[in-house]
């Protein structure tokens, strides 16, 4: 990671050096690519060439990938994956357009992830980077901003750095220790879906959302470096009060996987409506199970439950 702030920061004190050139109307956008995005993501651990060789089908990055919007095929400039699958994609446009104010590079990049249901994606001309929420269908009489959760000037990627490695490393992405799966040692007493239990409560979001980076919007930052400051509860099997709230959160765990899948399945209004409450219900008791373990007091609940303080006893 220190190398990879390193590479970032000789590329920014270039663009710098430099800067009147690249926003000239001559500077193209394939120049850019090839100096400034290529060892930019480079630096982020992507395989941008496939130097390793990869076949097709699993290469790190596919440029200009092909994609079908409306019947016509259209080609975002890079697509970012893991084992084959989509992540995002990155669009660039040369430095002399002004991605933050002109509406069209936006929506073509927008229209791009909305067609490929993908998430999240990235807008640069390497002076500036926007990042885009891509699940809100894309208009083209839309503001640049519209869809837009972070916003960086080339001078703030050494500041922003660790946030940017954690949102776009290929291991935060998923190639490495960015994962998001839990595994349980061989010896581990505490099942999964009291972990699961833990880490869908309102109490862990809440202390979670308390140090994660947020984005506009709402949304907050969900990688590992976040989820493992979670403060787990541990489980002392040898007091019998204990081993009966691990119980209790489990088969309350099982029975909202269980109300989820018939959720799916469920034919007809009624019916969803029925097993929402349910579900609402069991979600319920899972969050007061939750406070018990975590020993809360009625006002800290209330604080985690967002109640305002008018409306508090």
């Amino acid at each position: 990671m220190k190398e990879a702030s390193k590479q970032i920061s000789d590329l920014v004190e270039r663009f710098e050096r430099n800067i009147e050139a690249y926003r000239s109307p001559a500077y193209n956008e394939t120049q850019l690519r090839i100096e400034f995005i290529d060892p930019f993501f480079e630096a982020l651990g992507w395989d941008i060439t496939n130097k390793a060789g990869y076949a097709e089908q699993y290469k790190d990055v596919i440029h200009e990938d092909a994609i079908k919007i409306a019947g016509a095929t259209k080609a975002p400039d890079y697509c970012f994956r893991v084992g084959g699958v989509r992540k995002f994609f990155l669009e660039t446009k040369k430095p002399s357009i002004d991605i933050k104010v002109q509406t069209s590079p936006a929506y073509q990049l927008r229209r791009y992830a909305w067609s490929a249901k993908l998430p999240i994606s990235i807008l640069t001309d390497f002076e500036e980077t926007a990042i885009y929420d891509c699940r809100l269908r894309p208009k083209p009489s839309d503001k640049a901003s519209v869809g837009r959760i972070r916003f960086y000037t080339y001078s703030q990627y050494i500041d922003s750095f660790e946030e940017i490695y954690t949102l776009f490393s290929k291991d935060a992405v998923g190639g490495g220790g960015g994962g998001y799966g839990i595994t349980l040692k061989p010896d581990e007493q505490m099942a999964y879906e009291y972990f699961l239990g833990l880490l869908n409560s309102k109490l862990l979001d809440a202390f979670l959302k308390s140090f994660s980076t947020p984005f506009s919007g709402g949304y907050f930052a969900y990688n590992r470096q976040y989820i493992e400051q979670l403060p787990i509860r541990i489980i002392n099997f040898s007091d019998p009060r204990d081993k009966i709230r691990h119980d209790r959160m489990v088969k309350l765990v099982e029975q909202m996987l269980s109300l989820h899948k018939q959720l799916v399945t469920a034919k007809t209004p009624d019916e969803k409506t029925r097993i929402q409450r349910q579900i609402d219900t069991t979600d319920h008791q899972i969050d007061r199970l939750v406070y018990e373990l975590y020993g809360l007091t009625e006002k800290e609940i209330q604080i985690v439950e967002g109640i305002p303080l008018h409306q508090r006893p």
